[in-house]
């Protein structure tokens, strides 16, 4: 088998291997670092994803164009509840009359 039909076969792998939601939780752990975990299941593993990894997610998905941009005051709140400074990014959000409040 080729190389790139081995490296194709692999992405199909992890493509259709999604996860799925099976629990949110609020955490109260010192050492957790994550306002919300979530609990989520592929075909074969169970993890968690924090908060701050969602963000991130959501930012990229900003950034490349796949979602809009949002109002500098949710991306504010955000920025208080997770310790993050996306609201600083113009590529992130835009401003809204909100943002002053």
């Amino acid at each position: 088998m080729s190389k790139s039909k081995h490296k194709q076969i692999k992405h199909e792998r992890i493509f259709y291997n999604r996860a799925r939601l099976q629990k949110a939780e609020n955490i109260n752990c010192e050492n957790c670092f994550e306002p919300v975990a979530f609990h989520l299941r592929d075909n074969c593993h169970d993890f968690s994803m924090g908060l701050s990894t969602v963000m991130e997610c959501l930012t990229f998905a900003i950034e490349k164009g796949y979602l809009p941009k949002l109002p500098m005051s949710w991306l504010s709140n955000a920025d208080d509840v997770c310790e993050t400074h996306y609201s600083n990014n113009e590529k992130l959000c835009y401003y809204d009359c909100e943002s002053n409040k």
